[in-house]
């Protein structure tokens, strides 16, 4: 059952702020979309929450100085009083927002190091260990309910969302649209910088399995913070969670995902014919389906 479907008419609100945004009225715009804001609240429509809250984004930082520091302070405490599916949402959008203001400043990263023991909220200040741990956090988060999301069809956002209806069969739900965005971050090798003495290792020809036997894999590490293996997880997640689809698009987008991270970070010497073989293997699964091209 789909446990979330928005309701109420917000398209001539949001056709005043588009006038007025267009005018170069960024205040006026702001002042409308707040009273949006408050709308969906009470009305609880997380896509309208959702959007409200990207527009508000988007003018204050044209009116306020450290505007993205002040935006991400703000939603912390709000997505705090936030229900599903919006808190699963926002927590995504934070990640994004903490990850953003690290690739505005990279400069002001280098050589910083962190006070042991010390609290301290002001990003601006923040090491690079510092700021992948909030974004992980926030991640981590917007997949709890994993079962409710999977079951909230991704057209309940389509107000917040803008793809090409030829993609939309890659992302159905909520969940398949949340863990790719994690994924993303946790495929990134730059915020994979922690050096522990037990590293994960993707080590083995396991990891080139078929999918279905993939998902099942038993994955351990002492290195339980490991950006790499979360992704695996996350991967496992969504190949279980698509096996025997009518439609094999999430699958197979999914898996190819899959492969391109085992070939990226495998320590086997023969991990590119590992790689090659996997991909022969997944297209003759499917050659019956035009994903296959």
């Amino acid at each position: 059952p789909q446990p979330f479907l928005p309701k109420g008419d917000y398209a001539k609100e949001w056709a005043k702020v588009d006038s007025l945004s267009k005018k170069g009225l960024s205040q006026s715009a702001l002042e409308l979309v707040e009273k949006i804001y408050e709308r969906s609240l009470k009305e609880d429509n997380a896509p309208q929450i959702t959007k409200a809250l990207i527009h508000r984004i988007k003018f204050n930082s044209h009116i306020e100085e450290d505007a993205l520091i002040k935006s991400i302070v703000r939603l912390e405490d709000e997505v705090k009083t936030l229900d599903f599916p919006a808190r699963q949402v926002l927590h995504s959008m934070l990640s994004q927002m903490y990850w953003q203001y690290y690739t505005n400043n990279r400069w002001r990263f280098q050589d910083r190091t962190e006070t042991v023991n010390f609290e301290n909220e002001d990003i601006s200040t923040w090491t690079l260990e510092q700021i992948v741990r909030r974004v992980d956090e926030h991640y981590q988060t917007s997949l709890q309910e994993k079962e409710k999301l999977q079951n909230t069809k991704l057209k309940a956002f389509d107000a917040v969302i803008e793809d090409g209806k030829h993609t939309r069969n890659l992302r159905p739900t909520l969940y398949d649209f949340l863990a790719h965005r994690a994924l993303d971050f946790y495929m990134n090798s730059e915020p994979d910088i922690t050096r522990p003495a037990y590293q994960f290792e993707v080590e083995g020809k396991k990891y080139f399995q078929l999918a279905e036997d993939f998902a099942e894999l038993e994955i351990s590490s002492k290195d339980t913070s490991s950006l790499k293996l979360k992704a695996v997880r996350i991967l496992q997640d969504l190949l279980a969670f698509h096996e025997g689809d009518k439609n094999p698009a999430a699958v197979i987008d999914a898996d190819l995902k899959r492969l391109q991270l085992m070939r990226s970070y495998s320590i086997e010497a023969d991990k590119d014919s590992l790689y090659f073989s996997a991909l022969k293997s997944l297209e003759n699964q499917f050659a019956a389906d035009s994903s296959s091209a």
